[in-house]
């Protein structure tokens, strides 16, 4: 006579066998989106700055610059080469990377002059 725990795990077992490989498609696929989400959009840069972010270990802490720009309509972090050619008050058309879900950052990845 069997135990219910001994059906109870493999059900479970059953269950996650169909349900992994599902959760890790689903992954691949919504990353695959992200990576190539490219979008060609006009703004107008409100203003421009430089925040720093820790990066702390055991041994030492590091500090970081990480670049913002901000248009009337949201916030892109981009490199410091874009973030120079920028001047604030101008029009640009500028390449991003990502999705404009939840007002997250997306990455600024080149500016057309």
């Amino acid at each position: 006579m069997e135990c219910s725990n001994d059906d109870n795990f493999k059900r479970l077992v059953n269950i996650s066998k169909v349900l992994f490989p599902l959760l890790l498609l689903v992954s691949f696929v919504g990353w695959q989106l992200y990576r190539h989400s490219y979008d060609v959009i006009e703004i107008k840069v409100v203003t421009k700055n430089v925040t720093w972010i820790d990066a702390c270990t055991e041994a030492s802490c590091v500090e970081t610059p990480v670049f913002n720009v901000w248009s009337e309509d949201e916030l892109f972090t981009t490199t410091e080469s874009n973030y120079e050619s920028i001047e604030v008050g101008r029009q640009y058309i500028i390449s991003v990377r990502g999705w404009q879900l939840f007002n997250g950052k997306r990455k600024l990845i080149k500016v057309y002059l």
